[in-house]
């Protein structure tokens, strides 16, 4: 019987095809895993609960978003599951946001006007029942800007009789002051899975802020390697303790984006950071576009649209989340009919990694047909 495969020295043959096409296999899909390798990506528009525009604030490595579009009248915090946004409003608020996402779909942000008092409070939801409020340290008011994977919340709360604002944690029921640098106030903007918490706090003498790293046991100024007499500020931070934020280089006001790794900072130039993913590739915005930077490389990601959608008139403006998925979601605006909406960009991989992978796939499936063979 005639056979294609013979079995004299396949043994070790198979073995060494078969261990190469592997490595061609895991090196494709490494290329068609990161952002940086799409040569372009497919962009997503996600719809508004009726309003003029939709804006979005963070992405969990699901693909779902959080953010706010108005509703009949006044902003509503949303999650957008899909395409259809979920309203997340308080029935007793009169403005809701939502500022952050993890990836069990609780989602964080506040409301203002609530309770009777008017005041503005920290919400959580999970997107089924009624948003919680979440109470502040002693004073009247309180903001969540970020949650991590196990339900803990950090945003902004108002002290005894509201005279400052202080960085916040909550856990559960409790809201716990995490301190400043020795100024009147702080801010936290970011907390990874190991419970570390970036911000933003004021000096002594209230004259200048720097970012600050909340470690569980103390504060740690990041503001003073990058240069202790600039303001700085801490965006966000991921499970590699990679911080990113923001320092301003000069009295002009202008910002680059600085990126904490230990002890090292990099310049990552002008532009301002809003989010870091766990293969520290970080968004956000430069000269009023969307941009990722990647290895240190930064790229305006309108360049990597599609002309379809470019000649639909669509323009990323910024870019407020990205997971690790390398999906990123942002706001974008449409030159022709003036619409501002939430979008969803999600990589489209080289040609060249998806040919590897097939031509991976198809030795592969040779292998398994030639061993069928010289069984039979």
């Amino acid at each position: 019987r005639n056979r294609t495969c013979r079995q004299t020295g396949m043994t070790s043959s198979r073995g060494s095809i078969f261990a190469v096409t592997l490595l061609l296999c895991v090196f494709a899909i490494s290329l068609m895993s990161g952002a940086v390798s799409a040569s372009t990506y497919k962009f997503i528009v996600l719809d508004t609960l009726g309003g003029p525009y939709g804006i979005a604030s963070a992405i969990n490595n699901s693909g779902q978003v959080a953010g706010y579009t108005p509703g009949p009248e006044v902003d509503h915090a949303v999650k957008w599951d899909g395409r259809l946004p979920i309203d997340l409003h308080p029935l007793n608020g009169a403005v809701s946001q939502a500022t952050d996402i993890n990836d069990s779909g609780q989602v964080v942000g506040w409301s203002h006007g609530v309770p009777s008092s008017g005041d503005t409070r920290a919400l959580l939801s999970d997107g089924v029942h009624p948003p919680a409020f979440l109470k502040p340290l002693d004073g009247d008011a309180s903001w969540a800007n970020a949650i991590n994977n196990a339900g803990s919340v950090v945003g902004n709360s108002s002290t005894s009789n509201n005279a400052t604002i202080h960085a916040t944690l909550w856990q559960g029921d409790d809201a716990i002051d995490l301190g400043t640098l020795g100024g009147t106030s702080s801010f936290a903007d970011g907390i990874n899975d190991a419970g570390q918490i970036v911000g933003e706090s004021r000096l002594s003498g209230d004259e200048i802020s720097h970012a600050t790293l909340w470690d569980g046991t103390s504060l740690i100024d990041l503001g003073a390697l990058a240069g202790s007499s600039h303001f700085s500020f801490a965006s966000d931070i991921n499970n590699r303790q990679q911080v990113i934020g923001g320092i301003e280089v000069d009295s002009s006001g202008i910002q680059h984006v600085i990126l904490w790794n230990g002890v090292s900072v990099t310049d990552l130039g002008q532009g301002f950071a809003a989010d870091i993913n766990n293969n520290g590739q970080v968004v956000g915005t430069r000269d009023f576009a969307a941009w990722l930077w990647d290895q240190g490389t930064g790229s305006n990601l309108n360049e990597f649209l599609d002309t379809t959608t470019v000649n639909a008139g669509w323009y990323l403006r910024d870019a407020a989340g990205i997971n690790d998925n390398g999906w990123i979601t942002g706001t974008a605006v449409n030159s022709i009919d003036g619409r501002t909406r939430a979008y969803i960009l999600t990589p489209v991989p080289e040609p060249g990694a998806a040919v590897l992978m097939l031509l991976g796939l198809g030795v592969i499936a040779v292998m398994i047909r030639c061993q069928s063979s010289r069984m039979a």
